[in-house]
C-alpha cells in the first residue's frame, strides 16, 4: 500500500531542490540570450504593446527562480505521490536508483509532452531529473524509517 505522506514529503523537498536548479539554469540561459530575446519578442508582439520587450526579459530574470521553485514544489509532490504508488514496482533494491528510474521516466514523459526543448538544454535537464530522483529515493526511504519509542513506566 503506498504511502502518500511519505511519497508527497520526498517529492515536495525534492521539488523544491529541482526548482532551485533549473531556476539557475533558466536564469542563466534568459540573461545569455537576453538580446536574442528581446529580438524575438520584438517581432512577435503586437504593434502598440505596452510593455518595452526588454522589461519584460529583466520580468522574466526575476521570476526564473522563484517560479521555478514554486513549479518545482507543485510537480515535486505529484511525482513523490507517483513514485509512492509504483515505488515497489520499480525494479531495484536501492531507493536511490528507484528514484533515479522514476525521475527520467517523468522527465523523458514530460520532455516529449513539452515538445523536447532545445537539443543543446538537453544534458541539463537530465542532470537535474537525476539529481531530483536521488533526492526523491533518498528522502522517500528516510522518511519511512520508524523511531523506536521508548515509555517509561
Amino acid at each position: 500500500m503506498p504511502d502518500w505522506g511519505r511519497g508527497a514529503k520526498a517529492g515536495l523537498l525534492s521539488g523544491a531542490v529541482y526548482g532551485v536548479l533549473n531556476g539557475l539554469i533558466a536564469l542563466d540561459v534568459i540573461t545569455v540570450r537576453s538580446a536574442e530575446i528581446t529580438a524575438q519578442l520584438r517581432s512577435t508582439l503586437p504593434s502598440g504593446f505596452q510593455i518595452d520587450p526588454a522589461r519584460l526579459v529583466e520580468f522574466m530574470k526575476t521570476m526564473a527562480v522563484p517560479g521555478s521553485i514554486i513549479s518545482g514544489i507543485i510537480f515535486g509532490t505529484i511525482l513523490g505521490l507517483v513514485f509512492s504508488a509504483v515505488y515497489g514496482k520499480i525494479p531495484s533494491k536501492s531507493p536511490e536508483v528507484k528514484g533515479v528510474i522514476a525521475a527520467l521516466a517523468f522527465w523523458i514523459i514530460m520532455t516529449v509532452i513539452g515538445g523536447g526543448g532545445e537539443v543543446s538544454f538537453l544534458p541539463f535537464g537530465a542532470m537535474v531529473a537525476i539529481v531530483f530522483g536521488v533526492l526523491l529515493g533518498d528522502l522517500y526511504e528516510r522518511f519511512g524509517r520508524r523511531k523506536a519509542v521508548v515509555t517509561e513506566i
